[in-house]
Protein backbone atom coordinates (compact mmCIF):
# COMPACT_ATOMS: atom_id res chain seq x y z
CA UNK A 1 0.00 0.00 0.00
CA UNK A 2 1.44 3.21 -1.05
CA UNK A 3 1.80 5.93 1.22
CA UNK A 4 0.05 8.73 2.32
CA UNK A 5 1.01 11.99 0.36
CA UNK A 6 1.98 13.59 3.52
CA UNK A 7 4.38 10.79 4.53
CA UNK A 8 6.22 11.67 1.17
CA UNK A 9 6.73 14.84 2.18
CA UNK A 10 8.19 14.61 5.02
CA UNK A 11 10.58 11.91 3.36
CA UNK A 12 11.50 14.77 0.87
CA UNK A 13 11.81 17.32 3.51
CA UNK A 14 14.39 14.68 5.58
CA UNK A 15 16.09 14.13 2.35
CA UNK A 16 16.55 17.72 1.57
CA UNK A 17 17.73 19.06 4.90
CA UNK A 18 20.15 15.93 5.47
CA UNK A 19 21.85 16.83 1.81
CA UNK A 20 21.95 21.17 3.19
CA UNK A 21 23.34 19.90 6.50
CA UNK A 22 25.73 17.65 4.83
CA UNK A 23 27.60 20.64 3.19
CA UNK A 24 26.96 22.99 6.49
CA UNK A 25 25.36 25.05 4.82
CA UNK A 26 22.24 27.40 6.43
CA UNK A 27 18.77 28.14 5.01
CA UNK A 28 20.17 31.74 4.71
CA UNK A 29 23.11 30.20 2.48
CA UNK A 30 20.78 28.72 0.19
CA UNK A 31 18.42 31.53 -0.07
CA UNK A 32 21.59 33.27 -0.94
CA UNK A 33 22.71 31.04 -3.90
CA UNK A 34 19.54 29.70 -5.18
CA UNK A 35 16.93 33.20 -4.48
CA UNK A 36 14.70 30.47 -2.64
CA UNK A 37 13.73 31.86 0.43
CA UNK A 38 14.05 30.90 3.89
CA UNK A 39 10.12 30.14 4.37
CA UNK A 40 9.87 27.53 1.40
CA UNK A 41 13.43 25.93 2.40
CA UNK A 42 12.00 25.58 5.99
CA UNK A 43 8.07 24.36 4.94
CA UNK A 44 10.33 21.66 2.47
CA UNK A 45 12.37 20.65 5.43
CA UNK A 46 9.31 20.33 7.36
CA UNK A 47 7.39 18.33 4.89
CA UNK A 48 4.35 20.88 4.81
CA UNK A 49 4.99 21.82 0.92
CA UNK A 50 6.75 20.48 -1.87
CA UNK A 51 8.76 21.90 -4.11
CA UNK A 52 8.66 22.57 -8.13
CA UNK A 53 11.31 20.32 -9.54
CA UNK A 54 12.49 24.26 -10.56
CA UNK A 55 13.04 24.74 -7.25
CA UNK A 56 14.73 21.50 -6.31
CA UNK A 57 17.31 21.51 -9.09
CA UNK A 58 18.13 24.98 -8.21
CA UNK A 59 18.78 23.38 -4.39
CA UNK A 60 20.60 20.31 -5.44
CA UNK A 61 22.99 22.04 -7.58
CA UNK A 62 23.69 24.40 -4.58
CA UNK A 63 24.25 21.12 -2.49
CA UNK A 64 26.35 19.12 -5.06
CA UNK A 65 23.42 16.05 -5.12
CA UNK A 66 21.44 15.08 -8.01
CA UNK A 67 17.34 15.89 -8.34
CA UNK A 68 17.49 11.82 -8.62
CA UNK A 69 19.15 11.75 -5.11
CA UNK A 70 16.66 13.78 -3.62
CA UNK A 71 13.59 12.33 -4.64
CA UNK A 72 14.93 8.53 -4.11
CA UNK A 73 12.27 6.81 -2.16
CA UNK A 74 9.66 8.65 -3.55
CA UNK A 75 6.50 7.57 -5.59
CA UNK A 76 4.47 8.79 -7.95
CA UNK A 77 1.83 10.20 -5.64
CA UNK A 78 4.54 12.89 -4.63
CA UNK A 79 2.86 15.40 -6.95
CA UNK A 80 0.64 18.16 -6.71
CA UNK A 81 -1.59 19.88 -9.70
CA UNK A 82 0.12 23.63 -8.55
CA UNK A 83 3.67 22.71 -9.04
CA UNK A 84 5.28 20.55 -11.19
CA UNK A 85 5.76 16.92 -11.02
CA UNK A 86 8.58 15.71 -9.01
CA UNK A 87 9.22 12.56 -11.27
CA UNK A 88 11.54 12.33 -13.49
CA UNK A 89 11.06 9.61 -16.31
CA UNK A 90 14.43 6.80 -16.10
CA UNK A 91 15.96 8.39 -19.64
CA UNK A 92 15.31 12.14 -18.75
CA UNK A 93 17.72 15.18 -16.88
CA UNK A 94 17.19 18.58 -15.93
CA UNK A 95 19.92 20.46 -16.82
CA UNK A 96 20.89 24.28 -16.34
CA UNK A 97 20.07 26.56 -19.26
CA UNK A 98 22.77 29.61 -19.85
CA UNK A 99 23.45 32.47 -22.02
CA UNK A 100 26.30 31.33 -24.31
CA UNK A 101 29.01 33.75 -22.26
CA UNK A 102 27.60 32.50 -18.75
CA UNK A 103 28.10 28.72 -20.64
CA UNK A 104 32.14 29.40 -21.16
CA UNK A 105 32.34 30.50 -17.48
CA UNK A 106 30.99 27.72 -16.30
CA UNK A 107 32.48 25.00 -19.03
CA UNK A 108 35.80 26.80 -18.07
CA UNK A 109 35.70 26.35 -14.31
CA UNK A 110 36.06 30.19 -13.88
CA UNK A 111 32.41 30.27 -12.35
CA UNK A 112 30.95 26.99 -9.95
CA UNK A 113 27.94 25.72 -10.74
CA UNK A 114 26.57 27.21 -7.59
CA UNK A 115 27.04 30.84 -8.40
CA UNK A 116 26.26 30.81 -11.93
CA UNK A 117 22.76 31.15 -11.69
CA UNK A 118 21.13 29.84 -14.42
CA UNK A 119 18.41 31.30 -16.58
CA UNK A 120 16.55 27.92 -15.78
CA UNK A 121 16.25 24.02 -15.76
CA UNK A 122 15.51 22.00 -19.09
CA UNK A 123 13.77 18.90 -19.38
CA UNK A 124 15.73 16.13 -21.89
CA UNK A 125 14.67 13.69 -23.66
CA UNK A 126 17.41 11.70 -22.91
CA UNK A 127 19.75 10.62 -20.34
CA UNK A 128 22.43 13.87 -19.99
CA UNK A 129 25.49 13.67 -17.08
CA UNK A 130 25.55 15.47 -14.16
CA UNK A 131 28.02 18.02 -16.44
CA UNK A 132 25.49 18.74 -18.71
CA UNK A 133 24.40 22.01 -19.64
CA UNK A 134 21.95 23.98 -22.10
CA UNK A 135 22.57 26.80 -24.04
CA UNK A 136 20.87 29.57 -26.28
CA UNK A 137 21.45 29.61 -29.87
CA UNK A 138 21.78 33.36 -30.43
CA UNK A 139 23.02 33.80 -34.15
CA UNK A 140 21.99 32.33 -37.72
CA UNK A 141 25.50 30.77 -38.42
CA UNK A 142 23.66 27.36 -38.63
CA UNK A 143 20.43 28.00 -39.78
CA UNK A 144 17.77 26.57 -41.57
CA UNK A 145 18.37 23.97 -38.91
CA UNK A 146 19.51 26.13 -35.63
CA UNK A 147 17.61 29.34 -35.21
CA UNK A 148 17.64 32.09 -32.92
CA UNK A 149 16.09 31.03 -29.75
CA UNK A 150 16.69 27.39 -30.12
CA UNK A 151 18.09 25.48 -26.82
CA UNK A 152 20.97 22.62 -27.08
CA UNK A 153 22.42 20.50 -24.76
CA UNK A 154 26.05 20.05 -24.20
CA UNK A 155 27.86 17.45 -22.89
CA UNK A 156 31.21 18.61 -21.91
CA UNK A 157 33.47 15.33 -21.25
CA UNK A 158 32.92 14.06 -24.36
CA UNK A 159 35.78 13.87 -27.07
CA UNK A 160 34.57 15.73 -30.27
CA UNK A 161 34.77 13.69 -33.70
CA UNK A 162 34.42 14.83 -37.01
CA UNK A 163 31.02 16.03 -38.06
CA UNK A 164 30.00 16.76 -34.72
CA UNK A 165 28.04 19.61 -33.61
CA UNK A 166 29.85 21.30 -30.46
CA UNK A 167 30.25 24.43 -29.08
CA UNK A 168 33.49 26.10 -28.50
CA UNK A 169 35.16 29.31 -27.35
CA UNK A 170 37.05 30.46 -30.80
CA UNK A 171 38.22 33.96 -31.95
CA UNK A 172 37.43 35.59 -28.43
CA UNK A 173 33.75 34.18 -28.55
CA UNK A 174 31.78 31.64 -27.84
CA UNK A 175 30.20 29.98 -31.19
CA UNK A 176 28.30 26.74 -32.16
CA UNK A 177 29.03 25.01 -34.94
CA UNK A 178 30.13 22.00 -36.39
CA UNK A 179 33.60 20.57 -35.58
CA UNK A 180 36.06 19.32 -38.62
CA UNK A 181 39.63 18.38 -37.52
CA UNK A 182 42.40 19.27 -39.91
CA UNK A 183 46.21 18.08 -40.39
CA UNK A 184 49.14 20.71 -40.55
CA UNK A 185 52.00 18.45 -40.91
CA UNK A 186 52.98 16.64 -38.03
CA UNK A 187 50.64 19.07 -36.25
CA UNK A 188 46.51 18.53 -35.88
CA UNK A 189 44.06 21.16 -35.44
CA UNK A 190 40.37 22.32 -36.66
CA UNK A 191 38.05 24.31 -38.37
CA UNK A 192 34.89 25.25 -36.85
CA UNK A 193 32.15 25.39 -40.06
CA UNK A 194 29.20 27.33 -40.55
CA UNK A 195 26.04 25.61 -42.69
CA UNK A 196 25.13 29.67 -43.19
CA UNK A 197 27.12 30.78 -45.88
CA UNK A 198 27.32 34.71 -44.56
CA UNK A 199 29.31 33.00 -41.48
CA UNK A 200 33.17 32.12 -42.23
CA UNK A 201 34.90 28.68 -40.56
CA UNK A 202 36.88 29.61 -37.94
CA UNK A 203 40.17 28.08 -38.02
CA UNK A 204 40.71 27.00 -33.97
CA UNK A 205 43.90 28.81 -32.81
CA UNK A 206 46.23 28.27 -29.14
CA UNK A 207 44.03 29.40 -26.87
CA UNK A 208 40.72 28.00 -28.71
CA UNK A 209 38.45 25.22 -26.98
CA UNK A 210 35.76 23.02 -27.49
CA UNK A 211 33.85 23.22 -24.64
CA UNK A 212 31.24 20.64 -25.49
CA UNK A 213 29.48 18.73 -27.98
CA UNK A 214 25.94 18.75 -28.33
CA UNK A 215 23.53 15.99 -27.57
CA UNK A 216 19.97 17.26 -28.04
CA UNK A 217 18.19 20.10 -30.16
CA UNK A 218 15.21 21.78 -28.89
CA UNK A 219 13.65 23.25 -31.07
CA UNK A 220 11.01 26.35 -31.34
CA UNK A 221 8.28 27.26 -33.91
CA UNK A 222 9.67 29.86 -35.81
CA UNK A 223 7.80 32.61 -38.67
Amino acid sequence: MAKPIKDEYVELGKRIKQARLQVNRSQDDLRALTGISKQALSAWERGQAPPTLGNLAKFALAVGVTVEELLSGTTAELTDRSSVSLRLDAGQSFVPLYRPHMGVEVLMGRVTRAESNPEKYVSTITKHSDDAIAIHIRDKSMEPRFRVGDIVTLEPLVEPEPGNLVFAFASGSPVFRRFMPVRHGDSNGARLCATNEAYPEIAMAAGDAVLGVMKEHISFHHD
